[in-house]
């Protein structure tokens, strides 16, 4: 597969603060942290190919990390031998981490649990009895750390990920480059790279770059974001509950390919996935190929000011494709979003889906929906209360207002899914009068025309269009000359490195 690498651009990206000393050389079996520690503010590490098992970085103003083709930054630890006992083979582990919180999809709640098991490079999966053990499963002894396995592992590389994080803190102008950085034992909610921001503390990150990074098998997520911290060029997979969250100003996430994430099985409706954001103001999101993660895409939840979400595909995750939620101003065009969620009435199954937000332009986008997928564009109210802070607006409750839906090209294939509006707390009247959808193309291959809903009225263009909506739009049908490609691929320049 890909990986994208930005040896030219990085050389070509210095902090204005650097210091005049050499670069620091970091080689597998130095002590990282030591290194940093003693190096001054802009130091630039220079890291040699191999396996760097360090962790939990605090990084000073101004310092880089870059590594060379082929380093590997690594939260593992490497078990000892393993003695039989019995059907299975048995090792002395760590002291257990503590759990995580959240909430699972599995009633025993085994994805709050950190460590994750690696025979020569991949991740096994963790099962709670030995009677459940095979060949592609561990059970770890939560009481005294005994790490089981089904399998003879004699000449195998058997690691565990412990170390919560690769880098964390307040520090300014970070830059992490060039690196695959894996198996982390981040908690759910914090990344393997967490840039600090909590409106609490007393400093926070800023100004953070990272660039042509692989970012994986990490327990939690795999990037926290801070304030002005760019994310580009980076291939950001099978991260244990979600791609990358955070919170700030500034904060572009440029050019990356975001998929498979939420491989320990949060519920998704909690927060796991690709992508979610919250309390940002001058968002940006665009060129990113995000595809086939377990929960949401693009995901804007939360007091977010100033977005613009343009020229992504969002395609085949399992819930919206994106998800604009109890935020305020944002443009999200030119997109395409196709085949997310699954059949299904509920809006939360949608392509693009705006809640309880205001002054929102949905414009330009590509939307196709198939048989096997949920909605298309849908604009909703909850009746959820607003947070105890600033707010984006007077009303007492969050309500959708002043979104319009515009241009987008739509097209469904032999699906029941349709555009519209629904309110589970209020009139849906509101959401007529205070909303539009005008001026789109909407293709039906082979199914019903009614694709406009209004709380609980399936209606056709001209019944819309009574209501006030889909004003200018305009209705095709046909027969099913093709299949649609349900392996829609990402195109040449976007995602996948491409920087712009």
């Amino acid at each position: 597969m890909f990986r994208p690498l930005l040896l030219g651009f990085v050389l070509a990206l210095t902090w204005a603060g650097t210091s005049d000393a050499a670069d620091v050389v970091i080689r597998p079996e130095d002590d990282l942290a030591k290194q940093v520690s003693l190096s001054p503010p802009g130091t630039r590490f220079v890291f040699s190919p191999g396996k760097h098992y360090a962790g939990d970085i605090s990084p000073k103003r101004g310092q880089s990390f870059i590594g060379q083709p082929g380093a590997i930054l690594s939260g593992a630890i490497r078990l000892g031998e393993f003695a039989r006992d019995g059907r299975a083979w048995r090792v002395k582990g760590p002291r257990p981490l503590d759990p995580s919180g959240g909430e699972c999809e599995r009633a025993d709640r085994s994805c709050f649990f950190g460590e994750v098991l690696f025979v020569d490079g991949r991740p096994l999966r963790r099962v709670l009895k030995l009677g459940d053990l095979n060949n592609e499963a561990w059970l770890q002894n939560r009481e005294n750390g005994d790490v089981v396995v089904g399998f003879d592992p004699a000449g195998r590389l058997i690691e565990m990920s412990y170390r919560r994080s690769a880098f964390s803190g307040p520090a300014q102008d970070v830059t992490i480059q060039g690196f695959i950085i894996e198996q982390y034992a981040s908690i759910a909610q914090q990344g393997a790279i967490h840039a600090l921001w909590e409106p609490t503390q007393a400093e926070l990150s800023s100004g953070w770059q990272v660039l042509g990074n692989d970012i994986r098998f990490n327990s939690g997520a795999g990037v926290r974001f801070g304030n002005k911290m760019r994310l580009t060029g980076n291939r950001v997979y099978m991260n244990g509950q979600i791609g990358i969250r955070g919170s700030g100003t500034g904060i572009v996430v440029d050019s990356n390919e975001i998929f498979a994430n939420n491989t320990l099985g949060y519920l998704y409706s909690w927060e796991a996935g690709a992508t979610k954001f919250e309390l940002t103001d001058s968002l940006t999101v665009r060129n990113n190929c995000v595809h086939d993660n377990l929960g949401n895409g693009i995901w804007t939840d939360g007091e977010n000011r100033n977005s613009t979400i343009g020229d992504n595909w969002s395609v085949r995750n399992r819930g919206v494709g994106i998800f604009h939620e109890i935020s305020g101003r944002a443009a999200i065009e030119r997109n395409t979003v196709a085949f997310n969620g699954s059949p299904g009435e509920t809006p939360w199954n949608s392509q693009i889906l705006v809640s309880g937000s205001i002054d929102t332009v949905v414009q330009g986008n590509r939307v196709e929906v198939s048989a096997n997928s949920g909605n298309a564009i849908f604009v909703v109210e909850e009746g959820r209360k607003k947070w105890n802070m600033v707010h984006l607006h007077d009303y007492p409750t969050y309500v959708s207002r002043r979104n319009v839906v515009t241009g987008n090209h739509v097209t469904f294939y032999r699906s029941t899914g349709v555009s519209g509006f629904q309110s589970n707390g209020g009139r849906v009247g509101d959401l007529v009068d205070n909303n539009r959808f005008e001026g789109n193309s909407i293709r039906v291959v082979d199914g019903t025309d009614k694709r406009f809903r209004i709380g609980s009225d399936y209606l056709d263009l001209k019944q819309a269009q009574e209501r006030g909506q889909e004003v200018g739009s305009l209705i095709v049908s046909s027969p099913l000359e093709s299949p649609p490609d349900l392996q829609l691929k990402c195109p040449s320049g976007v995602g996948r490195g491409v920087l712009k």
